[in-house]
């Protein structure tokens, strides 16, 4: 069969086979470009809006240590008053909460169900989060002698509320363990016989009231400290309101902030 012969669909079918491959080749190249773009995109997209600085679970937890703290002191300069530990030294009536010891024991230990029970909650809040381990740690002792070369110097520079400084962790830490320290001391002074080994840990039930009482100077301390500077800084206050400004989550290598 002469060339002329030929079907004219067996002279196109090595053409066809041919623009077929390209058309296959062609569809793979436009695929991998677009999983190519994708993946570009994926890098460089702004990433999503995140959580609160201050989820409202931490902030109802602040709140709630805070009017018991508050509780807790002032009930417990008018169970002091009534047994003092320095001589001479005593907290004037308009700071007390309690007319008299029974009743100051009885806010005190309101205080005490809250200030346990919320603290508790907290600590294993911040523990399985991972947010003492991100927002704590770690504490460089140059980064302290900074901060508070800064402080004293009056140079209180904080734009960006979601970092603490050396001083802020410090601080933290501090009153944490002073915390934990004043649970111990309270249980070894309310039931000195039960916990007797608590008593002999602190050197008596004398030696319990004093450390009870030198917790109290280092949380008074504490609040003091973070009421003036969440008055120097009212964005701080501001955010354990409404939860401050959202973090972004890291969803690619290449971060980019909202």
């Amino acid at each position: 069969m002469s060339n002329d012969e030929v079907p004219k669909e067996t002279k196109l079918r090595p053409f066809q086979a041919h623009i077929k491959g390209a058309m296959g080749m062609g569809a793979q190249a436009i695929a991998r470009l677009f999983r190519a773009a994708v993946r570009y995109v994926e890098n460089i997209h702004v990433v999503p809006v995140g959580k609160r600085l201050h989820p409202l679970p931490l902030r109802i937890m602040h709140w709630v240590n805070a009017l018991a703290m508050i509780v807790m002191i002032t009930s417990g300069w008018g169970i002091y008053d009534d047994y003092v530990i320095i001589s001479g030294l005593h907290f004037p009536k308009a700071l007390r909460l309690g007319d008299w010891a029974a009743e100051s024991l009885l806010w005190h230990f309101a205080g005490m169900w809250f200030l346990a029970i919320n603290g508790l909650i907290y600590l294993l809040y911040g523990a399985i989060t991972g947010r003492f381990r991100n927002k704590l740690l770690p504490i460089r002792f140059s980064d302290v002698l900074k901060a508070v070369r800064e402080a004293l110097s009056l140079k209180i520079a904080h734009d960006d509320i979601t970092h603490y400084n050396a001083v802020q962790k410090l601080l933290y830490i501090v009153v944490i363990v002073a915390g934990i320290s004043q649970v111990a001391t309270g249980l070894a002074i309310w039931k000195p016989i039960q916990f007797s080994w608590l008593v002999g840990l602190f050197g008596g039930f004398q030696g319990a009231r004093l450390l009870h009482f030198l917790g109290m100077v280092v949380i008074v301390g504490f609040l003091f400290v973070h009421v003036a500077l969440s008055l120097l800084v009212p964005s701080t206050l501001w955010a354990m309101i409404t939860g401050g400004p959202r973090i972004p989550r890291h969803t690619s290598n290449r971060e980019v902030e909202t």
